[in-house]
């Protein structure tokens, strides 16, 4: 059976050219997956918003640090058990001992290397998001930075569990991590902007 991934084009004389996109399978389960992540965080990031009794309000410095102290462990929790995994994989796989510096692997450790890889990528951007939106977003909606990062950790299990399934088997999880730091992202311009 065929791969179905054709662009068809169509004119539509108000607009120009009008494209569209039959996805294959592989591609609908990443978007289902990664739209499900999606539902996901608003629905969590809609429920800290809408109660009007904050669970973590940000009232003075000390507590404020003490909401970062747990953000950030929470992502340095997640890089460092990617970190220990490869660093497990290696001690244990004669051929992975040198991996670092020898130019071939075995096929397990090039796939902790990228789970590792994509973690401290997706740690870096959430960092910098939650420390802006730390400073930026009113007391009452705090507790989203919380939910964040709490989402974060969730997001990273179902990408490392399904990443050895390919594209569709992380996109929830991938999802999970990426979406609410780009929610958080967007509420912290939408504050400092107005």
């Amino acid at each position: 059976m065929a791969v179905r991934n054709k662009i068809s084009r169509a004119t539509d004389k108000s607009l120009g050219v009008k494209w569209t996109m039959v996805f294959d399978s592989e591609q609908r389960a990443i978007r289902n997956g990664a739209f499900a992540a999606l539902m996901v965080t608003i629905a969590a990031f809609s429920a800290c918003l809408l109660i009007d009794q904050p669970m973590f309000e940000i009232s003075d410095v000390l507590h404020g640090k003490g909401i970062l102290a747990v953000i950030a462990a929470l992502l340095a929790s997640c890089l460092a058990v990617a970190i220990m995994i490869v660093a497990n994989q290696r001690f244990f796989e004669p051929l992975d001992r040198n991996a670092a510096v020898a130019t071939t692997a075995t096929e397990k450790s090039i796939l902790l290397q990228a789970i590792l890889r994509n973690t401290h990528e997706q740690v870096t951007i959430a960092a910098l998001v939650y420390i802006v939106a730390l400073l930026t977003l009113p007391p009452k909606w705090t507790d989203a930075i919380l939910v964040a990062a709490i989402l974060f950790v969730f997001g990273r299990i179902f990408f490392t569990r399904g990443y050895s399934k390919g594209a569709a088997g992380r996109a929830f999880g991938f999802g999970l991590t990426f979406y609410p730091s780009i929610l958080l992202a967007l509420l912290s311009l939408y504050t400092a902007l107005v």
